[in-house]
């Protein structure tokens, strides 16, 4: 949602069990004079005042013994209490359980990481959890947190037809057998002589059309499973596991070589990332303009 994006904040609106849900992506800068910023406050009121679910996963840089902070500065307090005193006044909900911490960068740790929610995101949300696990391969100094949007009822499913799979021989040979069947009404100029028998015969081969089409390429159901991004390729996630590698042998030896070495493979994945997300995005607009001149062909039948 353009209106409430800005290059630190990211807002999504989407639907779970009929329940309207806005998704925020918020990263909250340490030298901001004020906790939260501004473009979250206006993503908070907007929830409110459409009477949205709220669910915000932000980068608070912000410490206090609530969300199990360990380690405290005076910034860092400061940011924790003036955030708190908002989440109260707003009626907001901290979803962080447990002591595990958000952050660790080898040498220090902390809980700086919040999941916040109004009412409705808090009844949509479970399984809150910091994946802190050394296996799971993570480029970053923060943990991956992990939590369950469910379903009060279950979500209906979607049904479409995917037109690139479509079976056109088949389409081909039902449209012609359907078409074989009613040959007395397009055989003649006179049978199309009038504006009703003209109606007639466009009706029944736009029906012929469309039963051919609906034969030749089934319904599928949208999964509701999270795929992978078309970017994280091989080489990508190979690099990525480095990373992991690089990040624990500094943790372990603290020595600034280390570190160095782990900076220089951060930056190496990121232009990695880069141009596999250029690469696949042309792939993207490729296969989106051939399958729209697709459409438009079948529309001008």
């Amino acid at each position: 949602m353009d209106s409430l994006s800005t290059g630190d904040c990211v807002a999504i609106q989407t639907r779970i069990d009929n329940v309207t849900v806005l998704m925020v992506s918020c990263y909250m800068d340490r030298n901001d004079a004020i906790c939260p910023p501004q473009a979250f406050k206006k993503a908070v009121d907007h929830a409110k005042k459409h009477g949205m679910a709220l669910v915000a996963a932000t980068d608070a840089n912000a410490q206090n013994t609530v969300w199990n902070s360990t380690t405290f500065d005076s910034r860092g307090s400061a940011r924790g209490e003036e955030l708190l005193a908002y989440i109260a006044k707003e009626n907001l909900i901290v979803e962080n359980s447990g002591d595990t911490p958000t952050f660790d960068n080898g040498r220090w740790q902390n809980s700086i990481d919040l999941t916040i929610t109004n009412q409705k995101g808090h009844d949509l949300l479970s399984n809150w959890q910091v994946m802190a696990d050394e296996n799971i391969v993570n480029s970053s100094d923060h943990h991956f947190i992990t939590f369950s949007c469910k379903p009060r009822s279950g979500l209906g499913k979607t049904k479409f037809r995917d037109i690139a799979k479509t079976d056109w021989e088949k389409f081909q040979e039902v449209l012609a057998e359907s078409m074989a069947t009613c040959s007395g009404t397009f055989d003649s100029v006179e049978r199309c002589a009038t504006p009703e028998n003209i109606d007639a015969a466009a009706k029944k081969l736009a029906d012929n059309i469309i039963e051919a089409y609906n034969s030749a390429s089934p319904e599928m159901y949208v999964s509701n499973k999270v795929k992978g991004t078309a970017w994280e390729t091989k080489q990508v996630r190979e690099a990525n596991a480095g990373i992991r590698c690089r990040l624990r042998q500094a943790r372990t030896t603290r020595a600034d070589k280390d570190w160095s070495e782990l900076r220089s493979h951060q930056a190496e994945y990121n232009r990695l990332v880069g141009r596999t997300k250029k690469q696949k995005f042309r792939e993207f607009c490729m296969k989106l303009e051939a399958k729209i001149k697709l459409q438009k062909n079948i529309s001008n039948y």
